[in-house]
């Protein structure tokens, strides 16, 4: 009966600590962070696991940068410039659609 609860409590702490080390890359996928910057997060927060400190300047990065949710302005401009490029067939309509639908996110 003792080790059930000694297995229950640990599983507890393992479960905690695993939400607790996955808070800076749930704060980075909301701010829509781009892979490279959502990477790094992952990688210092987990090497919290072992280094501590990490796991902190993590959150402080997933705090600070700015993601793509703020610059709805500049897709806009984006996606025009790529229309013009399109228009003037300086680009193919197979190119205007890859380029837009990477703009836009969509697969």
């Amino acid at each position: 009966m003792e080790y059930i609860f000694i297995f229950m409590l640990m599983a507890l702490v393992i479960v905690l600590g695993i939400l607790i080390i996955r808070i800076p890359v749930v704060i980075a996928k909301n701010k829509n962070l781009d892979e490279g910057e959502l990477s790094t997060i992952t990688l210092l927060s987990w090497l919290g696991i072992l280094l501590g400190i990490t796991w902190v300047i993590a959150l402080v990065f997933a705090l600070v940068w700015q993601g793509n949710a703020l610059s709805d302005v500049s897709n806009l401009d984006k996606l025009e410039r790529i229309s013009k490029l399109y228009k003037d067939k300086v680009i193919s309509k197979k190119e205007y659609e890859a380029m837009k639908n990477k703009l836009l996110g969509i697969k």
